[in-house]
This record gives structure tokens, sequence and C-alpha cells, in this order.
């Protein structure tokens, strides 16, 4: 079974967040005091216009999503020099963060960066995201380990607890989405080399690349086994087709005792002639895809496909990999810091009706072009 991994991210930071809510309260507390009424919101963008800051609109966060709390974070970091000027014309704004609140603001957003980035990339739906999982769990656990040494306390103490709950769930190797990231052309077995050392101490890096190996090899020769089987089975319906049954006189002196039979006879007595060299190794021999551009401009399933009559056995064990989703939940549900979904009143329902509910819901939000409207697709469904 393969956990989630957007959902183990997201522990993950609610681990870290727990310890740094008193360093970055100060800015809180300026966002909420500005937002708190379209004046002082008008007041402020004023401000901001001055010193040609357009736009100037802050976001305050939601204590039950991390990623608010990112967004809130880094937009105020970009007015924090409007933010004492609007303090000398407000006499009740007593917040105004100080030099040493904004570098803690900085430092922090550096890490939640990643990690939003990291989630919007694997909770994904329209493309497959089983081969990037390896590549963005590389780079947390790379910004993890540089944040860890850290001179400032508060970053030290919040990275430690997201390191805890990192190695509580990453300490084992995840073979299945490595085969993913191995299947993928742009990376091949580079990915598993550079990653590894970094997720796990030497011996366990040079273990682990050897399962990855290893099962690789296993589950080629069994899709090879399938493939073969089916080649056969088709090959003796043929013969099936071509030399049984009734013949009519029109050819009869033709089908029987001709080249064709001797060649249909020939088949089924002799194995499946097999390939010189593997699928596995030709494809690693080729070296790695290189493609221009970012991550969106090439899909691993559209190269498989095109690549499927030079690979017919790897294509298929490539596309059945790359179908696993590394994320259970909607992209939105990822970042909650919140509980459970279903509430106590609700805790008895049967697990299919649960699971009729959520697909129902989700469902309409796509027919009807909705994304945060929730309660609207519920009522929806109480009036199917």
């Amino acid at each position: 079974m393969t956990r989630c991994c957007a959902h183990i991210l997201n522990l993950v930071v609610k681990d870290g967040l727990s310890e740094i809510a008193s360093v970055i309260g100060e800015v809180r507390e300026a966002v909420k005091y500005i937002n708190h009424s379209e004046a002082r919101r008008q007041s402020f963008s004023e401000v901001a216009d001055k010193q040609n800051m357009k736009d100037g609109r802050l976001l305050i966060d939601c204590p039950t999503r991390w990623n608010s709390m990112y967004e809130m974070l880094s937009l105020a970091l970009k007015f924090k020099d409007v933010i004492p000027e609007y303090a000398l014309n407000e006499t009740h704004f007593k917040h105004v963060p100080s030099y040493q609140d904004w570098e803690n603001v900085e430092k922090v957003c550096k890490i939640l960066k990643v990690f939003k980035m990291c989630t919007n990339i694997i909770s994904g739906s329209h493309y497959p995201t089983a081969n990037l999982y390896l590549i963005e769990v590389y780079k947390v656990k790379e910004t993890l380990d540089e944040a860890s040494e850290s001179e400032d306390d508060f970053i030290r103490k919040m990275v430690k607890k997201m390191k805890e709950k990192f190695d509580k769930y990453w300490g084992e190797c995840h073979l299945l989405m490595a085969i993913a990231s191995v299947l993928d052309p742009r990376f091949k077995k580079w990915l598993i080399g550079q990653a590894y050392p970094i997720l796990y101490t030497p011996v366990e890096a040079a273990n682990n690349i050897k399962s990855v190996e290893d099962a690789l090899d296993r589950m080629y020769k069994e899709y090879l086994e399938a493939h073969d089987a089916l080649v056969r089975e088709a090959a003796r319906r043929g013969s099936e087709f071509s030399g049984g049954g009734t013949t009519t006189k029109s050819n009869e002196n033709t089908s029987h005792g001709s080249g064709w039979d001797a060649y249909m006879q020939f088949v089924k007595n002799v194995d499946m002639e097999k390939p010189r060299e593997s699928e596995l190794k030709m494809y690693y021999d080729e070296g790695i895809y290189k493609v221009q551009g970012g991550m969106e401009t090439f899909s691993a399933l559209d190269w498989w496909n095109v690549h499927k009559f030079k690979y017919p056995v790897l294509s298929k064990m490539a596309t059945d990999v790359l179908a696993v989703p590394v994320s259970t939940v909607a992209s939105e549900a990822t970042f909650s810091a919140g509980g459970r979904v279903i509430d106590p009143y609700r805790s008895n329902l049967a697990p299919e009706t649960v699971e009729m509910l959520i697909c129902g819901g989700d469902w309409i939000r796509q027919h009807y072009g909705l994304k945060s409207k929730t309660k609207v697709c519920f009522e929806s469904l109480k009036n199917l």
C-alpha cells in the first residue's frame, strides 16, 4: 500500500508551524488590523500607491490552511516598507513588525515555498504524478537538511520537528515511486543515484538502489512472460482459424498441404523468438530524454505511447506504474490543517455512502466549473 504523499507533506508542515506561532505573530496582527475594515484597507492602499506599490491589498490567513499563511506572509513581505509609513498616520496601529520580524518571516517563507510547490505538483489530477514524487521529495529533504544547520534557533527548532515527521514516513524505500521515476525517460537511473544519497545514509542508499534495480528486473520478467503468453495465444487462435474447421471445395486444393500450413505448424511447435537484449537494457542504454522548458511541457505517458512499438513490454509496464496517483485527496484538501471531513454526526455513514457523496460532489464541481463551493455541491446532491 502506498501512503498519500500529499497528506504526509501536510503533516510535516503542521508539525513545523506549531513551533513558530510567536515568530510570525506580529506580522499576522498587522495584517489583521489593516484588513479589519474597508476604510483601513483603502488608507493602506493609498500609502502603497505613493510608493508605487500597486494593488496594495493584504491577505489574512485561514487558521486551518497552512498555504494561506504562506500566501499572507509572502504578500506582506512585499509591503514591508509600506506598513511603517501607514503606521505614521494611524495612531491606533501598534503592530509594526521589526526588521528582525521580517527577516524571520522571509526565512519561514523560503521553507514553506518548497512545500507548497511540491504539494501542488504531486497532487495534480491531469497528469501522472508517480514519476514526479521522488524528485520533489528529494528537494524537500535537501531544504530541511540545509535549514537544520541554520544559525537561527527558531528555524532549527521548526525544522527539527519537520525532519522527525519526514523520517518517520520516508525512512523506508518506496519502491513503487522509485520505479516510476526510473520509467520517466527524463530521469531513468540518474534520479535515484542523485536523490538516495540525500534521503538515506550511504549504506542504505546503496542497498535501496540495488533493491530498485532488482525490483525493476523482476517486474519486467513478469510482464515479459505475460506478453509472450498473449502472443502465443494469438498465434494459436490464428492457426486454428486458418487451418481448422470445414473447408469448401474452392479452397481445399489451396489450403491443405500449402506452404502456409507448414509455417503455422512451425509456429505452434517452436518457442517465440526472444530479442537479443531486453527492452529494459535498451531503455537504459539510450540515455536520458532531454526536454526543453518546464515540467508541464512533457508527458511521460505520451512518450511511452509514441514508443510502444519499440518497447511493447516495457511500455505496458510503464503505463501501469505511472497510473498510480501519489495523492488520494483533492489539492485544496492537502493544505488543510483542520480535522477530518466527516464530523461525529456523519461518522456512522457507510464507507460506500461517503465515497458516493465525495465523488458526486467532485463531479458536480467539475461539471459546473466550481472550485471551492463545497456547500453548493452538496446542496445540489440533495436535490438530485
